[in-house]
């Protein structure tokens, strides 16, 4: 690589690196060790995923919110320039991804979701004791980047959220940029 020695990959990933070495991994403006919460644990964030037809029937409580934190790509939005250079088999998995999101959030009631980006999310978060008040239905892209985010609604004293297990590639199956 163009001059560049000893250069190295680190295959698991940011969860694994908090794991490996807490001390040298930032979380909420301290180090791991000294931060108030500590490092969440797999088994503690599985308690906060859950199925999607247990997803389902708890975003048909009355003052639920569900937030979808994904990304306009990740939602299948696309500038017509980038969408015309899609070859056809490109063009046809983002009509079939568009079709099943679109059943996937009509299940959940389309009136009750609220697109956020995941910063803006936890700006919200820690700024608004609305959210918590209320139970939260999380949805991310394959259910990574909520991990994250349980830190933030954890810091902020939110209690009663839960993500969408494996995310909505879970329930869709497909994503609009290709698998």
């Amino acid at each position: 690589m163009e001059g560049i020695q000893d250069t190295f990959t680190f295959d698991l990933g940011i969860p694994g690196w908090a794991e490996k070495y807490p001390a040298d991994t930032i979380l909420l403006g301290k180090p791991i060790p000294e931060a108030p919460l500590g490092f969440i644990s797999k088994s503690d964030f599985k308690k906060k995923t859950i199925p999607w037809e247990e997803f389902k029937a708890k975003a048909t409580g009355r003052g639920v919110k569900v937030i979808d934190i994904r990304d306009y790509i990740q939602k299948g939005y696309m500038t017509p320039a980038v969408e015309a250079e899609l070859a056809p088999e490109e063009k046809m998995n983002l009509d079939e991804f568009r079709t099943k999101n679109r059943a996937m959030l009509m299940e959940l009631g389309k009136q009750k979701i609220i697109a956020q980006s995941i910063d803006i999310f936890q700006k919200n978060i820690s700024e608004n004791t609305l959210y918590k008040s209320q139970t939260m239905l999380v949805i991310d892209q394959v259910g990574k980047q909520v991990r994250w985010l349980m830190y933030s609604l954890e810091a902020a004293g939110v209690k009663d959220y839960y993500f969408l297990a494996d995310g909505a590639y879970g329930v869709i199956g497909i994503q609009a940029y290709g698998n």
